[in-house]
């Protein structure tokens, strides 16, 4: 029977299919077998390189988008891409990398050595963790990961990705992954040698650069022939080639020794020989090729036993200390120096340990605070009596360390030593970085008595200072009321007027002493607190002072009072001539006062709209006392003064003062 037509033409078209996958899986083989020949052809000399190669080779031969090589870092928390590779763009890139944490399916697959091959991997059990923070993102649909091992332990990841749609993974390229992977791991391993050999290299080096800056050296030593070798580095310290310095025998070294060192270094060797110490360490003087002694520490050790276990062979170094020496002597002086120096200013420095809890102190501090120790622990110091300043020295020291804010107390203790008070100031700072607390103590006993003792005397001072103020207003109010009274009983107009003139001059007088003793500073006082009341009270005193309008314009700054005494006077000549001669025949007037300070100069002004002043009267000739008194307390003030005539009259005043200063009276 004949097969229908049809059905012929279905089999050759199945078998021309079949054809064509076989060629195709052919030609991916072939490709495959020559990309491992190129990559076992590649130089494995640069890491990068080779990686580069084996994503861009595996890409091609399975002719797919994405190759990308990843490596375990050495906490093994992240995976880093070491190289990903796109093959339509040929083009090297990076990724970010990847926490383990987060993936820990994908990942113990891995690790238990199987192959990822997610033909569907946003659905596979071992891969679809990586859909929504990787596959997705990036486009894929099928992944090949492949582990890379090292030395029985995992390395890395070989990763093989097919974007825009999924792809069926054969077993060749399955096993054509493994390959490439096995070649990654060689990459990886032969990195590591490299690195390896570098730093050792790179140590050796090190150790040789040590050795001459620290001017150091090397020796051997056959404990049982005697033969001594030294390097260079020991020859130099002295000043010698290797072949100026003879040291085939021990003892020729050893006179090289101080006479005084010799013995102590036979016996320091000997007691290494016969194994009473580990190791043998001794400084000693060693004398230079130009003479000098010159101070050498040499450290050593057995390092090999004969067939019947004695000493054979002993290595070692020579260090030159002779620096060391040298500062050592420096610092023992400066510490003895500095030890007088806190003994002669009673000071004292500690240091605190935060996390051990133990305080240093200097010798100086160690008698201050009367202990026996200069090493204890918080505890222990806690105990020395001042329960009245812990909470105070509680609080400084929290302010320090938690607000890094200085602090500056004084308090007082009692010593365990001998029971004695002593008060104490103390300074601190602290080494956040370190946390180490750094401070200063004095002792201010001797300070603090001689503070009581002078406050005791300024007590006793002020006691006086109010008798005697007492006894001086007495004093002046009795010549201002016998003043008053001689003018009252006088008959002669003339006589009355100047007695008068006086008492107001003693108020005037009253007044500015009053004020200067009730002021906190007792050198200077406010211009305007002292001289609008000053003006008030000399108004007043005047039967007809309320028909008189007083406008006053006093700016506020302060005056010694060796300058404010005379210049109330002033004032009260001024306003006392005001009142007697200006308004004469007239009602009342005007008084304009002005005080301003412009720098360090001061003006004052007392004008009044009142008669005038005949134009005989001036200060420069003067004629009646007040006009001198005025002239002469101008002069003591280094001030100049003049007369403005025109409606009224106009006094202006005019000096410098010493500096400029705020009130601080009032």
């Amino acid at each position: 029977m004949k097969k229908k037509p049809s059905d012929s033409s279905s089999s050759d078209k199945s078998r021309e299919i079949k054809s064509d996958r076989r060629d195709v899986r052919e030609e991916r083989f072939i490709r495959c077998r020559s990309a491992l020949l190129e990559l076992a052809k590649s130089d494995e000399a640069d890491l990068n390189s080779t990686l580069r190669a084996i994503t861009k080779v595996t890409a091609r031969a399975l002719d797919i988008e994405r190759v990308s090589v990843w490596r375990f870092e050495r906490e093994r928390e992240n995976i880093v891409c070491e190289d990903l590779y796109f093959l339509g763009l040929d083009r090297h890139e990076g990724h970010s990398p990847l926490a383990m944490e987060d993936y820990p399916g994908y990942f113990s697959a891995l690790l238990q050595g199987s192959q990822v091959a997610a033909d569907h991997a946003r659905r596979d059990e071992n891969s679809k963790e990586l859909a929504a923070s990787y596959l997705v993102p990036e486009n894929v649909f099928s992944l090949l990961d492949t582990p890379i091992w090292r030395q029985a332990e995992l390395a890395g990841v070989l990763c093989v990705e097919r974007t825009a749609k999924a792809r069926r993974w054969t077993g060749e390229e399955r096993i054509f992954a493994a390959a490439v992977a096995v070649h990654a791991s060689r990459a990886f391993e032969a990195a590591e040698r490299r690195q390896a050999e570098n730093e050792l290299r790179n140590e050796k080096e090190r150790l040789r650069n040590v050795l001459v800056c620290t001017n150091a050296g090397t020796w051997e030593w056959n404990v049982q022939t005697g033969e001594a070798k030294l390097d260079l580095g020991s020859s130099s310290i002295l000043g010698y080639s290797q072949s100026e310095l003879s040291t085939d025998c021990f003892e020729n070294w050893m006179r090289l020794k101080h006479p005084d060192d010799i013995e102590k270094v036979r016996e320091s060797l000997e007691n290494h020989i016969r194994g009473k110490t580990d190791s043998y360490s001794f400084e000693s003087r060693v004398k230079h090729k130009n003479g000098e002694w010159r101070w050498i520490l040499g450290r050593g050790k057995i390092a090999e036993w004969d067939a019947e276990g004695r000493p054979l062979k002993m290595l070692g170094t020579h260090i030159d200390i002779t620096e060391a020496k040298r500062v050592e002597e420096a610092l023992r002086e400066s510490e003895f120096g500095l030890i007088r120096a806190e003994k002669v200013a009673k000071i004292g420095n500690w240091k605190l340990h935060r996390d051990s809890g133990e305080l240093v102190f200097s010798e100086g501090m160690r008698k201050i605070f009367g202990v026996d120790k200069r090493r204890l622990p918080v505890d222990e110091v806690r105990k020395i009596d001042l329960p009245e300043y812990w909470d105070k020295l509680d609080a400084a020291n929290a302010d320090l360390i938690e607000k890094g804010i200085p602090y500056d107390l004084e308090f007082r203790i009692r010593r365990p030593s001998d029971g004695g008070l002593a008060d104490i100031h103390s300074i601190a700072d602290y080494d956040a970085e370190n946390e180490v607390l750094y401070g200063v103590v004095q002792d201010i006993t001797d300070r603090k008595r001689a503070e009581k003792s002078i406050t005791d005397l300024l007590a006793e001072k002020e006691l006086i200072l109010r008798e005697v103020h007492h006894r001086i207003k007495n004093n002046m109010g009795f010549i201002s009321s016998f003043l008053g009274l001689q003018a009252g009983i006088v008959s002669d107009s003339e006589a009355k007027a100047v007695l008068e003139d006086a008492v107001k001059r003693v108020g005037s007088m009253m007044l500015l002493y009053d004020k200067l003793y009730q002021s906190s500073a007792a050198k200077t006082f406010s211009a305007a607190v002292y001289l609008s009341s000053l003006v008030d009270e000399i108004i007043s005193s005047f039967p007809f002072g309320s028909s008189v309008r007083v406008e006053k314009t006093i700016c506020d700054f302060v005056l010694d009072a060796k300058i404010l005494q005379p210049l109330g006077i002033i004032v009260n000549e001024l306003l006392t001539n005001i009142m007697k001669y200006a308004f004469k025949g007239r009602a009342g007037g005007t008084i304009a006062i002005g005080v301003s300070r412009e720098g360090r100069r001061v003006s004052l002004v007392v004008e009044d709209d009142g008669n005038g002043l005949p134009e005989s009267i001036d200060f420069r000739h003067p004629e009646s006392f007040g006009l001198m008194l005025i002239d002469a307390l101008t002069c003591q003030i280094d001030g100049e003064i003049r007369i403005e005539r025109g409606r009224g009259t106009k006094v202006v005043l005019e000096f410098e003062t010493e500096g400029d200063r705020e009130p601080n009276a009032k």
